[in-house]
């Protein structure tokens, strides 16, 4: 495989320094591989494959499968265009019509994953070791099975206009 892509992120703490490729096979065909940058990162590189597995079995969603190899694991490219790309193709062409139908679109998907709604959040031990202490008061809707970084970029869209995710790093189960 010929690598034509590599984001290194090094800057990280060890035990999240991964390197992102996207490499071509001899077909011509793209994949995303991750790979640990040092030992430490190996579990993380794990976590990512029971990321799949954790949101499969939580939500209905469609997801870019992983396969696990030697040092890491690949998934194929997903098939369309990004969430990013759709909505600035529309502010570029001032279609709020179309802008205002793919966030809604976003906005359910977000919506459907929702687990409790209208409760009090009540960090547990692992929340706080993560993302530190969280006082509110006010109800709120649970996402159990949470990816925090469902951004627009890792959302897209195929023909029948149905979302597929990518890049599931960072899901929590708490």
């Amino acid at each position: 495989m010929k690598t034509i892509f590599a984001k290194y992120n090094s800057e990280r703490l060890p035990k999240y320094q991964i390197v992102t490729k996207i490499v071509l096979d001899n077909d011509g065909q793209r994949y995303a591989i991750k790979e640990a940058l040092c030992n430490e990162a190996k579990e993380h590189i794990e976590d990512i494959y029971k990321n799949y597995e954790l949101l499969k079995n939580s939500h209905n969603l469609n997801l870019v499968k992983p396969t696990k190899i030697e040092n890491g694991v690949m998934f194929e490219m997903a098939k369309g265009i990004s969430l990013e790309n759709i909505l600035l193709e529309a502010t570029t062409q001032n279609d709020k019509e179309r802008f205002a139908k793919y966030i809604d679109k976003f906005l359910d998907l977000i919506d459907g994953m929702v687990t409790k709604r209208n409760t009090i959040f009540e960090p547990s031990e692992e929340f706080k070791t993560i993302f530190g202490e969280w006082e509110s008061n006010e109800p709120q809707d649970i996402i159990k099975v949470a990816n925090i970084d469902l951004i627009f970029g890792n959302i897209f869209m195929d023909e029948n206009d149905e979302f597929t995710l990518i890049d599931y790093e960072w899901v929590f189960d708490f």
